[in-house]
């Protein structure tokens, strides 16, 4: 047989390998083509998740006083209220392609095994399909393009009608809760990563970081206002078509500017020695958060929920 180094002859860096298992495994091609590695951090759509400060800074947030910062209260719900996304009667045509794959999951949840499996295994194929779409769709950046969205949306509408899923999708208002509920429920089937629809990020950057939220402990804060009303939603049992997130800015002596003090700027105080003071002394990090409901009967009661700053 000879010496493997006769054989394999063959170099590969990361795209030269996204090419070579384009049939398997094409999720990640797009982003190779476009030249992900070439992107800069910041960049307003394929750059990495924004921290609690830079979403203030980027969404204009923050007034300057004579004492420190204040928050623009109203501003901030908006912006927390746009990540909501269009009403579900309203969905645009990428969020109902990308649900029906979802219910066809769903469905296979409750279908005998062997309708079980036909219903996985189409799901994901046109997972796949959306990927090739955006990997050789050069003039549209890379990103799939309508007819592909309108063909998988006609193929899935009837598993998004199926009855078993109506009291589902009636419990949630708007699209981005929508497709959080249909990802939690797709979900008990079987892992269903992110990394499936990467270009969603291209076309609907808060949808997916709201999905890219689902199952961590803390959501990204361009999601907080989508996760904080999917929570709500869930508590409550019923849809909420009024937004249920209200900011509050917490950390570095700050308060929230309704009912407390303004935001201070603190002198860094060193301290003594290198070690790790205790979490009772430890000085609170700046973070932005939705307040909202913990659970039914009482949705009055607010309460935080924290906001990560990790990239995705």
């Amino acid at each position: 047989m000879g010496h493997p180094a006769g054989r394999f002859r063959r170099r590969f860096d990361l795209r030269r390998l996204a090419e070579s298992m384009k049939d398997p495994w094409p999720f990640a091609l797009h982003a190779l083509r476009r030249g992900h590695l070439d992107v800069p951090l910041d960049h307003p759509t394929w750059g990495m998740a924004l921290s609690s400060e830079a979403f203030l800074r980027r969404h204009d947030l923050l007034d300057a006083t004579d004492t420190g910062w204040r928050v623009r209260e109203a501003r901030a719900e908006a912006v927390l209220a746009a990540q909501l996304g269009a009403p579900w009667r309203e969905a645009p045509l990428h969020a109902r392609a990308l649900a029906g794959l979802l219910a066809l999951r769903v469905l296979a949840l409750t279908a005998p095994t062997a309708e079980a499996e036909r219903l996985k295994r189409r799901a994901l194929a046109l997972l796949g399909t959306l990927a090739r779409a955006a990997a050789d769709h050069k003039a549209g950046d890379y990103l799939p393009p309508a007819v592909v969205f309108i063909q998988i949306q006609r193929e899935t509408e009837p598993a998004l009608r199926a009855e078993a899923l109506a009291p589902l999708l009636a419990g949630h208002a708007y699209t981005a809760t929508v497709l959080l509920r249909l990802l939690a429920e797709a979900r008990e089937g079987g892992v269903l990563p992110p990394a499936l629809f990467t270009w969603l990020k291209g076309v609907d950057r808060p949808l997916w970081y709201a999905l890219n939220s689902l199952g961590r402990r803390m959501p990204f804060v361009e999601a907080a206002g989508a996760i904080a009303h999917y929570r709500a939603e869930r508590a409550a049992g019923f849809a909420r078509p009024a937004p249920a997130s209200t900011p509050r800015w917490t950390g570095c002596g700050g308060r929230s500017s309704r009912s407390r003090p303004p935001i201070r700027n603190p002198t860094p105080r060193p301290h003594p020695t290198p070690s790790r003071p205790p979490a009772s002394r430890r000085p609170e990090p700046c973070s932005f958060s939705p307040v909202v409901p913990r659970s039914p009967p009482c949705l009055s009661c607010p309460a935080p929920w924290p906001v990560s700053r990790r990239s995705g």
